[in-house]
């Protein structure tokens, strides 16, 4: 029950990013469908369903976006790689495990982290593989501006509030 929640939240954060946020702010890349695939692997961890969910999807951002192919899943996967090996050989747990602000916190964390490793993940393959230039628009790297940061931190916090909320509803339910 959680995951239909997870991609219909997905479905409203494209929405949002591509018809209301470029019509109405004038945000051309607002980057809201990545924040919120990374806050659930930062949130969750990783396992098989949330690789596989998370490729086709940003599959499906990569084809209806119009970004290079591989430019937004490679990235998640090197991602997903990352936390695996985090929480293999650092022995960090899952914020999804416990309840209260530190692992609220921990999420926020891991996800800027997170954030930070597939801009420069994501500018290297562009760069590299298909010989851009750095042009602000394709090159995925929103850091530059300081409106663009505190963007990435408000959509991070406003994701893991919402997952933590819809994970704690669920779970009270099922008791």
């Amino acid at each position: 029950m959680i995951k239909s929640w997870l991609i219909i939240i997905f479905i409203v954060s494209y929405f949002f990013d591509a018809i209301f946020l470029p019509a109405f702010l004038g945000f051309e890349n607002s980057f809201l469908t990545i924040l919120f695939l990374i806050s659930v692997i930062s949130y969750f961890g990783v396992d098989n369903s949330i690789i596989i969910h998370g490729s086709v999807l940003y599959f499906c951002l990569e084809l209806l976006s119009g970004y290079y192919f591989g430019l937004l899943m490679l990235p998640f996967l090197i991602i997903c790689l990352l936390i695996y090996l985090f929480r293999q050989y650092l022995n960090i747990g899952l914020p999804a495990d416990g309840d209260g602000f530190a692992n609220l916190l921990r999420a926020f964390i891991l996800g800027l982290f997170c954030t930070g490793v597939y801009f420069f993940i994501s500018n290297l393959i562009n760069f590299f593989v298909y010989n851009a230039s750095f042009h602000f628009r394709y090159s995925l790297m929103p850091i530059y501006d300081t409106g663009s940061v505190i963007f990435i931190v408000s959509a991070l916090l406003f994701y893991l509030a919402l997952i933590k909320l819809i994970s704690r509803n669920r779970v009270q339910k099922r008791i």
